[in-house]
């Protein structure tokens, strides 16, 4: 886009707002008498309107040529008071303006904002893709109404959605209507740490604490409970909300969960039982007595959440428990080559991709080892994608290795149901199985921290069959369990294979069984920040060029005192996964985000490192911070 581009925008408005039937423009200010903070360090106005909506009053800005600036248009909404933008957008691709939901309020609940305007967007029917809102560029008098339409009803939903609690008039349906006869998904903690997991999974319940009140039936209301709004939310839908057929994932902490289960009774309060009196009787169906991940995006943080019109959070909770055998129609299973892993933001060559393919191809198993944050698990995902030709999570089946992963979970063993006990086939049988169905198509088994487990006794005596030159039927075993005295022959079919990723620096960790290491050929992933992160930063995350320079020197600068260290050394270097934002950034935001990530993320990982020194942890994190 050029100046000529922008000043064509600020034409149609000065032209045509004046004949909207729903917008009516106020007055065109003196671009050169305005005074915003937005329009410092060189920026050009090109154009200020104030416009009202039949509801509220708004200046709509538009900024624009810098060339000081990645993002060289800006067009900004602000309130009446000018108090700070509700909108501002940066940039344009394809015909397109294009806008990122992005809350940054320090208080834990950015993620429900988010899955608030996801919901909210779609209800207005706004073009929402991964949280980025397209908006049609205006050619001509007809397109000046649809943009003001999107942009007002933008900033509204925005609005509503970050102020989790004070809700503006929008004009907005209930978020979610009566539904008798479809079952309703919850998120539920049982106790911290998911505590009463097991005792819940033994004796077929659910259980929520506050026993204090006594049986919540008896309020007549939430505000009657004289609780925090959250706390007496989860209380009173465990009561009134939840019914026979709904769905429990049980969580542990904010990015796993333990198991899942069907609600089959309606709520009692047992005063039997010595706490967490408040129960329901559940089906439990899966156990993963160290849980197992959903997503990359935490979970909330609340006891009890109905997720039931967060479709995104609802499939990814069903992929992780296996309640998803396919995927659902509308994700696309699109072609996916070593070109898309480098179009992803992949930080190493073209020529360093093909050889861990090869490297993959040949071994049938690798393994991704490097320092925290150098991407391992990122890029473990996107090699398996790039070796079965397609962005197809039905060939991809996610595990992470933990201390109390056993052989039973993850290949077969003896596990409770409705009927008493039943051999059940663990995550490694199944992939295989799916295997061996199709054995022209490539399977791949991704193994996040496959040292935090002990894979001797996880794989069993399958972890001979790895080996790539055992993957025959000739060189099937029979498997330690049997049924009704027939045990089960199984090979490891050609078409599986297997990458597992390894935190080298984690000291609580024991070295590698040396018969995983000849079966596994073993790649190191380093901190790339460099050229490729800085091309990567500046062009699509909305850093500047000044300031990605100097965070590149700053972090070169901490992993050279790192690897120096005679404490550490080299594999404990910060990788560059830190200092890369997960979306697209305002620029006015950068200085902040680089500041909270260095406080929250930074800080506690050096006083871990030099946990006999903390003098040497708080020089190095004023170091990051200096002059900042």
């Amino acid at each position: 886009m050029d100046r000529n581009t922008a000043e064509r925008i600020s034409d149609l408005l000065r032209q045509h707002l004046p004949d909207s039937a729903s917008f009516r423009l106020e007055e065109e200010l003196e671009t050169p008498l305005v005074n915003f903070h937005q329009w410092a360090d060189g920026k050009d106005c090109v154009g200020a309107f104030r416009v009202a909506s039949e509801t509220s009053e708004r200046n709509l800005l538009l900024i624009q040529w810098s060339d000081k600036h990645l993002s060289r248009f800006h067009l900004i909404l602000f309130p009446a008071n000018r108090s700070g933008p509700l909108l501002e957008v940066h940039e344009i691709r394809g015909g397109h303006f294009n806008w990122t939901h992005s809350p940054t309020r320090h208080d834990g609940r950015n993620s429900e904002r988010k899955e608030r305007f996801s919901v909210l967007a779609q209800q207005h029917d706004l073009p929402l893709v991964d949280s980025r809102v397209a908006i049609p560029v205006p050619t001509g008098p007809d397109d000046v109404e649809p943009l003001l339409s999107i942009v007002f009803l933008l900033a509204d939903v925005r609005t509503e959605a970050d102020d989790l609690d004070r809700r503006t008039q929008v004009p907005t349906p209930p978020l979610r209507g009566p539904r008798p006869s479809e079952p309703r998904y919850w998120l539920m903690s049982l106790g911290p740490r998911s505590r009463h997991w097991e005792e819940c999974r033994r004796e077929g319940i659910a259980c929520l604490g506050w026993d204090e009140l006594g049986d919540l039936t008896e309020y007549a209301s939430r505000a009657a409970m004289d609780l925090g709004r959250n706390d007496s939310l989860a209380c009173w839908q465990f009561c009134h909300d939840m019914e026979p057929g709904d769905t429990i994932f049980a969580k542990l902490g904010t990015s796993a969960v333990v198991g899942h289960g069907t609600v089959t009774s309606a709520y009692r309060f047992d005063a039997t039982r010595p706490a967490y009196k408040n129960v329901r009787d559940v089906d439990w169906h899966s156990n993963f007595p160290g849980g197992v991940r959903v997503r990359d995006k935490p979970l909330v943080l609340k006891t009890l959440t109905d997720v039931s019109d967060y479709p995104q959070q609802v499939v990814a909770l069903k992929r992780a428990v296996g309640m998803l055998t396919s995927l659902p129609e509308t994700e696309a299973k699109s072609p996916y080559s070593v070109d898309s892993v480098l179009e992803d933001g992949c930080f190493l060559d073209r020529g360093e991709l093909d050889v861990l393919l090869n490297r993959l191809e040949a071994k049938k198993n690798l393994v991704l080892q490097g320092p925290p944050g150098t991407g391992k698990t990122w890029l473990a995902k996107r090699l398996a994608y790039a070796l079965t030709g397609r962005r197809d999570r039905e060939r991809i089946c996610n595990v992470q290795f933990h201390p109390t992963l056993s052989y039973e979970d993850f290949v077969i063993g003896w596990r409770p149901s409705a009927s008493g006990l039943e051999l059940t086939k663990g995550t490694f049988l199944r992939a295989i199985e799916s295997a061996s169905a199709d054995p022209e198509t490539p399977f791949v088994v991704v193994i996040e921290e496959i040292n935090r487990g002990n894979p001797a006794q996880i794989f069993g005596e399958l972890i001979t069959l790895l080996e790539a030159d055992k993957r025959s039927a000739d060189e099937g075993l029979e498997l330690s369990f049997a049924t009704e005295g027939e045990a089960t022959r199984v090979h490891v079919p050609e078409n599986l294979y297997v990458i597992g990723t390894m935190n080298i620096a984690d000291r609580s960790l024991a070295l590698v069984d040396l018969a995983l290491r000849r079966r596994f050929a073993f790649a190191t992933l380093k901190p790339r920040i460099d050229d490729t992160w800085r091309r990567w930063v500046t062009e699509q995350l909305g850093i500047d060029a000044e300031a990605a320079d100097d965070i590149q020197h700053r972090m070169a600068a901490l992993n050279e005192e790192i690897a120096a260290s005679k404490s550490l050394g080299e594999q404990f270097c910060i990788g560059h996964s830190y200092v890369t934002p997960t979306h697209r950034l305002d620029p006015d935001d950068v200085n902040g985000w680089f500041r909270d990530v260095v406080e929250t993320e930074l800080a506690p990982l050096l006083e871990e490192y030099w946990f006999d020194e903390a003098g040497r942890a708080r020089q190095e994190h004023d170091r990051l911070l200096k002059d900042w």
